[in-house]
């Protein structure tokens, strides 16, 4: 059981990683993405030991981000290739449930943020404008 707590922890270590390279440098590496994937199946590896995985959850909470932030990023490039990469690792590790109840969360984020953009007539091509609700609201999935 410590095991899992200890994968939660290094989970939202890559995660405050990740939001704080994607704030100031507005790019996720490939190398986090990489280790949240490494983190994810080997997470499912221990559940499966335990008899504890859902194997439908597990890969359906992987398909869904890749789903529902593919479309926009394929569409008008409107997300980065980090953002989806991010998204779908978590979605492996959070499952279907939390990856759903994360993606809710992060579009919430989104949009409360763009309303105060507008709301302060602030430009969303400012750099320093920017906030990474995906990697917020997957702290709240946890």
């Amino acid at each position: 059981m410590f095991i899992f707590v200890f994968l939660d922890f290094l989970y939202i270590f890559l995660l405050l990683i990740a939001a704080i390279t994607d704030i100031c440098k507005r790019i996720i590496p490939n190398k986090i993405c990489l280790l949240m994937l490494i983190l994810s199946l080997f997470k499912i590896i221990l559940q499966w030991n335990s008899g504890k995985v859902y194997i439908f959850s597990v890969f359906s909470g992987f398909l869904l981000p890749l789903i529902i932030i593919g479309i926009p990023f394929f569409i008008n490039n409107s997300m980065g290739a980090g953002d989806l990469k991010l998204s779908a690792a978590s979605g492996l590790f959070l499952g279907f449930r939390l990856s759903l109840i994360t993606l809710c969360v992060s579009f919430l984020f989104c949009a409360l943020f763009a309303i105060l953009l507008k709301i302060y007539k602030l430009s969303t091509k400012n750099p320093t404008a920017t906030l990474c609700s995906g990697v917020f609201a997957c702290f709240f999935a946890l």
